[in-house]
């Protein structure tokens, strides 16, 4: 987790900008992680256009941020058992019949292929 604060010399620049900078994104990851609400200034999602102010605070996760810009959705944890995402407001969870697009439609959308893992065919041997 990085969280820095705004010296004296950022004060005014644009919250991506920053990002971009502390990271090493390009700038248009830095500017979609602002836009997905992967990013926080002084404890709150803000887009990227937001200007900083001297001691103000940003904070994101680095190593979450491949995950997040992967599924258009801000990770809050990944493990090798599963994510947890923190969905933006009005984005349904499920699909449904009255839902165009879900949180699951996203994950199953961009689901990572995973090669399945081939073992080998047990035989019966005997030892001679």
């Amino acid at each position: 987790m990085i969280e820095r604060s705004v010296q004296e010399d950022q004060r005014g620049r644009r919250l991506d900008a920053l990002v971009r900078e502390w990271s090493g994104l390009s700038q248009s990851k830095a500017r979609r992680l602002c836009a997905i609400g992967g990013v926080a200034l002084n404890g709150v999602r803000r887009e990227g256009t937001s200007r900083t102010r001297t001691g103000d605070v940003v904070s994101f996760d680095e190593e979450l941020a491949h995950w997040s810009l992967r599924l258009d959705l801000p990770v809050v944890y990944a493990h090798a058992d599963g994510l947890v995402v923190h969905p933006p407001p009005g984005l349904a969870v499920h699909s449904g019949p009255l839902v165009d697009v879900s949180v699951a439609d996203r994950l199953q959308a961009r689901r990572v292929a995973v090669e399945p893992v081939r073992q080998p065919a047990l035989r019966d041997r005997r030892l001679q």
